[in-house]
């Protein structure tokens, strides 16, 4: 009976219920939503790395070392010597590594030296490798393999050839004009800081520094794969013709002096030197490494921090990325705390809708003590209502936001680097709910408690 006259009683006043629903259902939306996403973004970004037991660099903080290596912000000063990679990285406790060099860019986007190693070993989210949208990893000395971002930023694809720029900067005063780089394969999207960065091999990167002799070039070919040579010379005033071919296309880019940095390139020449004949690498700024065993993680780090050959710091990614999300944990909270005021809000303007209406409803209740109704009894009912017009503005607002995630995921995943599953349920969404709840029936006191109390004295 309660339940039937609850129905009916909101039913008799459905233009206010339903606008009253409306707000509510706006506000719980919002709520659920920013949970949802601080949820979800912080898994996400303590997933960007996974499956990395140490990332080792020089002696630095935890967090620059963090954001150096895998964000490729900032870097460190010093560097490591290959000698000392090399004991690490034989350490009969590590089961594979991963030399990274930084320092140089491209239109702004980090470049990292590395090997075939890192698309072999990298991981991310739940231990997902990386896949390649388009060609394949580093097969000779100058080809460059680029993130997802890049490629659609800067409209880039396989067989392009690009030069880069010393330094980080989006913009910059030295380039490598005498090395042009071919784009061997593209990586899919992966919502990380991989998609935002280029890798080329480490050798090269080290080698590009260094002044080229003036048959630097002899070993470029003019073909487009690796087995097909038409030519064995290619001349630097080829390569500066092409400059300047590009340079047409880049005048509203003028401010970066740099012509070929904003065009799309063409097919281009691919240098078919071999890796192998270049000169070993001296020197990286990191490396990441995985272990055998992940007991030993805590006991590998101490020994690499005691190292008395050099200062270095190896730090743990899943720990140094929590601690940078607590750093950047206002910004969540901040969203939070705007969320939960307005569904405050809301509810204050069900209570005051439910002790406008006591008034209205003087004779109903009248009736229902007439017909032998406890003041308990109407107590309940004035309870049942705001805890359904909740419960329905709930329900409402998980529906619309599980339909919005399902309709916008892969837009919010490409365009914001922000995966989100396509269900809000969980156990955290479960704690809110229950939360809110406890929240609306405190609310509801208000008005049930006058209610009961004029129908204690019959003053209706």
């Amino acid at each position: 009976m309660l339940f039937n006259l609850a129905k009916q009683s909101l039913l008799s006043r459905k233009t206010s219920v339903f606008i009253t629903v409306v707000a509510l259902t706006i506000s719980f939306a919002m709520l659920f939503a920013v949970e949802h996403i601080r949820t979800q973004a912080k898994q996400s970004f303590q997933r960007t790395v996974s499956g990395v037991d140490l990332i080792v660099a020089a002696r630095s903080s935890q967090i620059n070392v963090l954001l150096s290596s895998v964000f490729g912000v900032g870097s460190n000063a010093n560097g490591i010597t290959l000698d000392t990679y090399s004991k690490w990285a034989s350490d009969k406790r590590v089961a594979w590594t991963i030399p990274m060099a930084l320092g140089d860019s491209h239109k702004g986007f980090a470049v990292v030296g590395t090997d075939n190693r890192y698309f072999e070993h990298y991981r991310y989210a739940n231990k997902r490798s990386l896949d390649f949208i388009e060609g394949d990893k580093l097969t000779f000395a100058y080809d460059i393999v680029i993130g997802a971002d890049v490629a659609e930023t800067l409209r880039y694809q396989k067989g392009d050839s690009i030069t880069l720029s010393h330094g980080l900067g989006e913009v910059s005063f030295s380039h490598h004009h005498d090395f042009p780089f071919y784009i061997s394969g593209v990586l899919a999207k992966t919502g990380t800081p991989v998609d935002r960065s280029l890798y080329v091999h480490l050798s090269a990167l080290e080698n590009i520094h260094v002044k080229p002799p003036a048959s630097a070039f002899s070993a470029l070919s003019r073909t487009q794969t690796p087995t097909s040579i038409e030519s064995k010379q290619y001349s630097h005033d080829h390569v500066e013709d092409k400059h300047d071919e590009h340079e047409h296309h880049d005048d509203k880019h003028s401010h970066d002096s740099d012509e070929h940095h904003h065009a799309k390139k063409k097919q281009a020449p691919r240098s078919t030197q071999s890796m192998e004949s270049l000169p070993q690498a001296t020197q990286i700024s990191s490396f990441m490494l995985g272990l055998n065993s992940r007991i030993g993680v805590l006991t590998m780090q101490r020994d690499i921090n005691q190292d008395k050959t050099e200062a270095l710091s190896a730090i743990i990614p899943g720990v140094a990325l929590a601690e940078l999300w607590n750093l950047l944990g206002s910004v969540e909270n901040l969203l939070l705390l705007i969320s939960s005021l307005m569904l405050i809000s809301a509810l204050f303007g069900l209570a005051t809708m439910t002790l406008a209406s006591l008034r209205e409803r003087s004779s109903e209740f009248a009736v229902l003590r007439i017909m032998g109704a406890q003041p308990r009894f109407i107590f309940s009912l004035i309870q049942l209502e705001v805890l359904s017009i909740v419960l329905l503005s709930q329900v409402v607002a998980m529906a619309l936001l599980n339909i919005t995630l399902w309709l916008l995921g892969d837009w919010l995943s490409s365009e914001l680097s922000i995966s989100l599953t396509g269900s809000i349920f969980n156990t955290q969404m479960v704690f809110v709910v229950l939360l809110t709840l406890l929240a609306s029936f405190t609310l509801g006191l208000l008005p049930a408690m006058q209610a009961y109390r004029k129908a204690k004295t019959s003053s209706f």
